[in-house]
């Protein structure tokens, strides 16, 4: 791919990558920036990191001109809710069908779960059209929020937004699973312009689409039960509220 670029004489190259898996562990009360050395301990990250590193080569050699995103945990719209990524569609799904929420520990059974950092989807393609217009003039931007949230946190969010009461289950860590991945998005907020959501509680909105996100997992994963079940419970509470 990258020899049929310097051949059709790409301008710039955007490439996305993971900054929620590339730093690996990232410490108690601590920010992952740019400048922090990649410490991959999965497949994924290391495969990543990699194309990375031959971007960087292509650069060198052939004058492409490239651009790494290193994302966090995006979530938004038509997530899809199937397989092991993707927590907040299918926290969701699960929620939306009365199903119970499973909370894996980061060290003991129990606890409140890994620590993320969510960022919403159109943040993402802000910083991708930022990136396609030499806005972002560091070869490496984290596309982040730098918030710290919980698996815990997370579910306690999806149960007020869809109105479902909060049903969960613990489980024990996950093999491979990152502990804590936050990361430092000063660098995107300042040169994109344009601040990503500064809470989780305010990223899950309906005007930030969220709400719009379980709708549509309730059409799209379930048909018709699970999206009548969700307007029914909206206007159950519209009702209760006197509108």
């Amino acid at each position: 791919m990258l020899d049929a670029c310097v051949e059709l004489q790409v301008k710039r190259v955007v490439f996305a990558s993971t900054g929620g898996a590339i730093y690996g562990e990232v410490p108690e009360g601590k920010r992952a920036d740019e400048d922090t050395r990649p410490a991959p301990i999965s497949p994924y990250a290391i495969s990543k990191l990699a194309f990375e590193q031959l971007l960087d080569v292509y650069r060198t050699h052939h004058g492409l001109d490239s651009a790494v995103l290193r994302y966090g945990n995006v979530y938004g719209p038509r997530q899809d809710p199937h397989g092991e990524a993707g927590v907040v569609a299918i926290f969701f799904d699960r929620a939306l069908l009365g199903e119970t929420l499973r909370i894996n520990a980061v060290r003991s059974e129990g606890d409140s779960g890994c620590v993320r950092d969510y960022v919403y989807v159109a943040d993402v393609a802000r910083a991708n059209l930022a990136a396609l217009s030499g806005r972002l003039p560091d070869r490496v931007t984290n596309v982040g929020t730098g918030l710290p949230v919980t698996t815990q946190e997370l579910a306690t969010q999806t149960s007020r937004i869809s109105g479902v009461p909060l049903r969960t289950v613990f489980g024990p860590p996950r093999a491979g699973d990152i502990e804590r991945s936050v990361l430092d998005a000063a660098r995107f907020q300042r040169n994109a312009r344009s601040k990503p959501c500064r809470s989780l509680k305010a990223c899950v909105t309906p005007s930030n689409g969220i709400a719009r996100a379980s709708e549509d997992r309730a059409r799209g994963s379930h048909g018709g039960r699970a999206l009548a079940v969700l307007r029914l419970r909206s206007a159950r509470r519209s009702g209760a509220s006197g509108r």
